[in-house]
């Protein structure tokens, strides 16, 4: 059996081909990389490196995993998902699943379970910022579409809420805690 190459490998040779058959030119792909989210991840990834050689993370995971222990795996994951979707209202997607991620997984580890479902779960929460129009993408459409700040919570809140209980049926079932 094959093994297939690592993304990173296969997006690096794929750019190279587009570069080198004139598909794509260096400014266009320079000018379509993201800045402010490679910036925000390299600060994240020090932020989780300070974070844990201080001894922080694990206090706040010892922390969090007493007070949740109560909850069972399948609140824990409730109460992933419900805090991410609430800081994915004021900042970006990605910036709530780089702050939440690292604390699913050592909580989930510290209580012995599984941390796959608690990864997919703040991933699919992270994507779930409908309820206000302070994301980034959904300022695209908030002027030029003439909504109003509460037809975002009125259409977002029952979208959160279908995928809160489709994910709370799915996560487990597929990942097993």
């Amino acid at each position: 059996m094959v093994t297939p190459l690592p993304l990173a490998v296969c997006v690096v040779a794929a750019v190279a081909v587009l570069l080198a058959l004139r598909v794509l030119s260096p400014t266009e792909g320079y000018d379509a990389i993201e800045w402010p989210v490679i910036v925000l991840v390299a600060c994240m990834i020090a932020f989780g490196t300070a974070f844990e050689e201080s001894g922080a993370a694990a206090a706040v995971t010892g922390w969090i995993a007493s007070v949740a222990r109560p909850l069972g795996p399948y609140g824990l994951l409730a109460a992933f998902f419900v805090l991410t979707v609430a800081l994915t209202q004021p900042m970006s997607n990605q910036a709530a699943a780089l702050v939440i991620l690292p604390l699913a997984v050592g909580v989930a580890r510290e209580l012995g379970f599984d941390p796959r479902p608690f990864v997919i779960g703040v991933t699919v929460a992270a994507s779930n910022s409908f309820v206000t129009p302070l994301e980034p993408a959904s300022m695209l459409v908030f002027g030029p579409g003439r909504y109003r700040f509460v037809d975002f919570i009125r259409v977002g809140s029952g979208l959160t809420l279908l995928t809160f209980v489709v994910s709370m049926l799915v996560i487990p079932w597929r990942w097993p805690f």
